[in-house]
């Protein structure tokens, strides 16, 4: 039972606390005076006396007067708040590298988009030059009509002037003038052929037939011309050549 009471007093000994004040000290003094009166016999209660006098002897002696136990609860809040804060620090590092590394992707979507915008605008101008030449090839090119038909209408008409036209001088003087000629007569045949319509056969023969460098005709054309638009003069000679 004496083992109990030691250690009931060493639990005690912690949780009450000790003597302090001139009348706690008088109660126990008095407490110490009746355990020595009685004849030295231990009762629980000289137990529960002995423990707190001993320790207030150690502590009056010199030694550190124990502080109060520190509350569990602090100390679990006080790591808890660290652990808070810690853990806060550490979310914003987190969140100042994903920032970080956010702005980086921003600024390479940037200069991809400024890449992207400064191709298109590369490609519409190359788009409106192809555009201009194209316009100016149409442009050419409706000229060259113009100039081909118009040259066309030119030479079309010199010939008609040249061998559609009617004659200034009158078919009796020239008659005339032929009847006084000695020439040889032709035979019937040769004025049937020569009286005869004119085919393109005839007219390809003729103007194949021409030497090169010949002086040029009436018309003022050398036979080089007529050898170069041979394709072009040919319907429009004989279309003349019939009207005639």
């Amino acid at each position: 039972m004496l083992d109990g009471y030691v250690a009931l007093s060493s639990t005690l000994t912690l949780l009450l606390p000790v003597p302090a004040t001139p009348l706690e000290r008088f109660c126990l003094g008095e407490a110490v005076r009746d355990r020595e009166a009685l004849g030295g016999e231990d009762t629980e209660l000289d137990c529960l006396r002995c423990a707190w006098m001993d320790q207030y002897t150690a502590q009056s002696s010199g030694a550190t007067l124990q502080k109060d136990p520190p509350d569990p609860l602090e100390k679990g809040a006080e790591s808890t708040v660290a652990q808070i804060l810690a853990a806060i620090e550490s979310l914003q590092h987190a969140m100042q590298t994903q920032i970080a590394a956010i702005v980086v992707d921003v600024n390479l979507l940037r200069a991809d988009l400024r890449v992207v915008v400064e191709s298109s605008v590369a490609t519409e101008k190359q788009v409106t030059c192809l555009q201009s030449d194209m316009d100016m090839l149409k442009d050419s090119v409706a000229i060259l009509k113009a100039k081909t038909h118009k040259l066309e209408a030119r030479v079309n008409s010199h010939l008609r002037e040249l061998y559609a036209s009617p004659w200034s001088v009158g078919v009796t003087r020239i008659q005339e003038y032929l009847d006084g000629l000695r020439m040889p007569h032709l035979t019937e045949a040769q004025v049937e052929e020569l009286e005869g319509e004119v085919l393109l056969e005839d007219l390809v023969e003729a103007l194949g037939g021409m030497a090169s460098r010949k002086a040029p005709g009436p018309e003022g054309l050398p036979v080089e011309f007529y050898h170069f638009y041979f394709a072009v003069l040919l319907p429009q000679l004989l279309e003349i050549l019939h009207e005639a």
